[in-house]
């Protein structure tokens, strides 16, 4: 069985603007320019005035506003008083105050803002006194909060952080149902803007191995496989597809956050379980094919141990090989009588993704791997 997968890495090869600074830059040229649909003026000022890198944009939001007014209008209401977007334009806009580029990873910010209000929470329903109702907490509202309720216009009066159960449970419920909004307005993005921009290039790498392939695992929401490579071939997308006849409540793209409680615990502390990826993959039905390919590679190589056993390669690129895909990523290296060849595009992502492997499948299995006559673990840089 010959399996290749995908990480985000492999659309930004192609040229494809799919980090999550390049979405922030379409809902920031969106927020600019929302009227264009009502004023052809307005549109002509913000193209002329707009950077090479937002042109493109401007150009799309035109057409969007003229030939599919639905969508438009239905960015527009995602968008607007979305607390998750504007907490990360204020994350944004600090890094560039700093003098730091604008690298801004989602899962991360939603992950440490999420066990932050955790802590409150625990807080606020271990004081007995609060069960109806509040309590003022002071060290224990970190700068992070603070910078969130204050970035999405929650910050309470008089520069107090007072807290009820039914505020937890009420910033809980607002919290989840902006991330869903978040989730659906990228779900557009992708469609009307990714999913048709041209690709000038293929990867010579994947394109010796598309004919060779039986299955394809992406952990993308795009459909940059099969535009460039095999139309035909029908891909497990672990963490959703980008679809345009979605809505906020059927979209099944999968944007959360790891496991982050320890022990017991995570099995009784379920508060805020549906920001997590686990779930998020469960509930919305992804793509779980990957677990149907590893069972028959083991069924295999138990029926033909005796004789010639089958030999399955597992080809990654693109992804970094980070320890929040470790499940899936360690279930396919570590299947029987299979090769793994990892793709690198230079020396220093290679040393990132051999870091990120020792933490996934642990320093000896790796060493073992990699070292032999005939190794299981191979690196290759891409052409």
């Amino acid at each position: 069985m010959n399996i290749l997968v995908l990480g985000n890495g492999f659309d930004i090869a192609h040229g494809l603007p799919t980090k999550y600074e390049h979405f922030l830059k379409f809902v920031e040229v969106f927020e600019r320019c929302k009227e264009i649909g009502l004023n052809k003026k307005t549109f002509k000022e913000e193209w002329e005035k707009a950077s090479e890198e937002e042109k493109p944009i401007v150009e799309e939001l035109g057409n969007l506003s003229d030939k599919n007014p639905d969508i438009f209008k239905e960015i527009k209401d995602l968008v607007e008083n979305n607390m998750w977007i504007q907490y990360f334009f204020n994350v944004y806009e600090s890094r560039k105050v700093e003098g730091k580029d604008g690298w801004i990873d989602f899962e991360s910010e939603i992950s440490e803002i999420v066990k932050d209000f955790d802590d409150i929470k625990k807080t606020v329903y271990g004081n007995v006194k609060v069960e109806k109702g509040t309590i003022e907490i002071g060290g224990e509202v970190t700068e992070r909060i603070k910078s969130f309720l204050q970035s999405c216009k929650r910050s309470v009066s008089s520069g107090k952080y007072i807290f009820s159960r039914e505020y937890i449970a009420k910033i809980k419920k607002d919290l989840l149902l902006d991330l869903k909004r978040l989730i659906r307005c990228l779900e557009i993005y992708l469609v009307v803007y990714i999913n048709k921009k041209d690709i000038t290039n293929k990867l010579p790498d994947i394109e010796e191995l598309a004919p060779q392939l039986n299955n394809v695992l992406s952990f993308n929401y795009t459909n940059t496989f099969q535009r460039m490579y095999r139309e035909d071939m029908n891909v497990s997308y672990i963490h959703g597809e980008a679809k345009k006849d979605s809505d906020v409540e059927s979209c099944n793209m999968v944007v959360g956050i790891d496991e982050y409680l320890k022990g017991d615990e995570k099995n009784v502390n379920v508060d805020f379980i549906q920001f997590k990826k686990f779930f998020q993959r469960i509930y919305k039905k992804t793509g779980s094919e990957y677990k149907d390919w590893v069972s028959l590679i083991a069924d295999n190589s138990i029926r033909f141990a005796k004789g010639n056993p089958i030999q399955n390669n597992l080809y990654i690129i693109g992804h970094s090989l980070d320890v929040t895909d470790k499940d899936i990523l360690k279930e396919l290296i570590l299947a029987p009588d299979t090769t793994t060849t990892i793709f690198y595009y230079n020396q220093e992502t290679m040393a990132s993704q051999i870091a990120n492997l020792v933490k996934v499948i642990k320093q000896d299995e790796l060493i073992e791997r990699v070292h032999g006559k005939n190794p299981t673990i191979i690196f290759k840089q891409q052409k």
